[in-house]
């Protein structure tokens, strides 16, 4: 994250959907985030994925990370990741 400019100011939007782990997954890139001295921007509740660039845009934040299914492989868990408002 150090390659985007103002991240720990601007911070990360985080998401996730109602998959199983989904939440536990969001709450751990959280974590990460938040050690390393980055604003989490967290969603408390299931969203739909469009929220996430969104909320990137609206808060104009460094980056967002939405917690989702991985498009090709349902059983697997994966995130997209959207940056400076570019999903």
């Amino acid at each position: 994250m150090s390659k985007l400019p103002r991240t720990a100011e601007a911070g990360i939007a985080i998401g996730y959907d109602s998959r199983r782990n989904s939440q536990k997954f969001a709450q751990l890139a959280a974590a990460v985030f938040e050690s390393k001295g980055i604003t989490v921007w967290w969603y408390e509740e299931i969203v739909h994925t469009p929220l996430v660039p969104f909320a990137v845009k609206t808060l104009q934040a460094a980056a967002g990370i939405m917690i989702t299914v991985e498009y090709r492989q349902i059983h697997f868990e994966g995130f997209l990741m959207s940056y400076l408002g570019k999903p």
